[in-house]
């Protein structure tokens, strides 16, 4: 009854961006049943509390589980007594997100943010920012603090990116505090649309007026017209520090170049000047390929060929798929956000910008032989010493 539209709304607000739940409450609840979890509703009924922890977060996933939404896997399922501590610690969480004190420290903490972020970019100059190759054919959002609704507003950037002039400038106008672009690259890269393929995906094509329901007037190629998309990986799951994700980039980059034929698909012979190493300001790092589209083979054709069908999409992912698997296969202990390499909507944070929760920046490095990167007698990677925050 609580999605119903009658009443008012639920006062939950998630803790990464702000945004408001958008489910309705009745009579004095000022929580929907996904979120009536407070100490308020603890103490009167605990029961209740750790069901909603139970119904939702089932299983205990391996970081690099992938079917988390799903629950589908063959992850372990979390006990009675660890539901109740989950229900516990949010309880705590959740009255003290809500606490006048806490809104207030909110208020002071975030403007500190936008300031110290607004008075580096105005520091910088061209140099000091990355560009990724073929940068006109890929999407930037910025994640803007909204100071009026006290929330993170994600804005897609209209301009299409050529140099690092047009990048500069909306940084230092809009002081976001965290920017992204698109791992792949697309024929309409600020007009990118849903997955047309996706849960909601036509729902909302058919919302914006792109197609209608019996397709007699359509737009999908227009805002889902994938070029190429290279190759991503971002080793960011469950590292207790960034010595811990280095030596993750280092198990992967040697998986990565001991993999030469994957089925049909012939890899290229990767050597470590062909990978950019990218961290990430906070935990975790990102291993980048480019220009892997266009290096791999299928029997005596080159990839690029072979995906040059109206099913391009589905075929260029389905490829990255089976890049995961078999990775997957070989090293089972290696933890990726995999969705990462293998979803063509995936953003990931652009080099040269600054980390919202650290403050530190985002940084290419310069290869292994990085002077930030700690490496034992076999001149492996094995820790690495971040620079100081902004």
């Amino acid at each position: 009854m609580d999605n119903k539209p009658k009443g008012k709304k639920c006062i939950h607000r998630n803790p990464r961006d702000r945004s408001r739940c958008k489910m309705t409450v009745s009579g004095d609840n000022k929580f929907c049943h996904h979120h009536r979890y407070d100490l308020r509703a603890i103490a009167n009924d605990v029961s209740a509390c750790i069901d909603i922890f139970a119904k939702h977060f089932p299983k205990n996933h391996h970081p690099a589980c992938d079917r988390k939404s799903e629950n589908d896997c063959d992850c372990p399922a979390y006990s009675r007594g660890a539901h109740a501590m989950m229900a516990l610690q949010a309880g705590f969480k959740q009255s003290t997100l809500h606490s006048p004190l806490y809104a207030e420290h909110l208020r002071l903490t975030m403007a500190q943010k936008v300031r110290r972020i607004g008075k580096y970019y105005r520091s910088i100059t061209e140099e000091d920012l990355y560009l990724p190759p073929d940068s006109r054919w890929r999407q930037f959002r910025f994640f803007v603090w909204d100071k009026k609704d006290q929330q993170i507003r994600v804005k897609v950037i209209r301009d299409i990116i050529r140099d690092k002039s047009v990048l500069l400038r909306h940084l230092r106008k809009l002081k976001p505090l965290t920017v992204y672009y698109t791992c792949g690259k697309w024929l309409n890269p600020t007009q990118i649309g849903p997955d047309p393929n996706g849960r909601y995906g036509i729902k909302k094509f058919i919302e914006k007026k792109w197609c209608t329901k019996n397709d007699t007037v359509t737009l999908k190629r227009y805002h889902d017209t994938l070029l190429k998309k290279d190759l991503y990986f971002d080793v960011d799951y469950d590292n207790k520090d960034y010595n811990e994700g280095i030596k993750m980039v280092q198990r992967t980059i040697d998986l990565l170049m001991s993999m030469k034929k994957m089925g049909r698909y012939t890899l290229p012979d990767l050597t470590e000047s062909d990978i950019d190493i990218v961290f990430s300001g906070g935990k975790g790092f990102h291993v980048i390929v480019n220009g892997f589209y266009d290096m791999v083979m299928v029997g005596d054709k080159p990839f690029t060929e072979y995906v040059n069908t109206p099913d391009k999409n589905r075929m260029v992912q389905e490829f990255y798929q089976e890049i995961v698997d078999e990775m997957r296969a070989l090293d089972p202990g290696l933890l990726l956000d995999f969705m990462v390499t293998y979803d063509n909507r995936r953003i990931i944070r652009l080099p040269g910008t600054v980390h919202q929760k650290t403050l530190r920046v985002c940084k290419l490095l310069a290869g292994i032989g990085d002077e930030r990167i700690i490496k034992d007698s076999n001149g492996k990677m094995i820790g690495y010493n971040a620079d100081p925050a902004i």
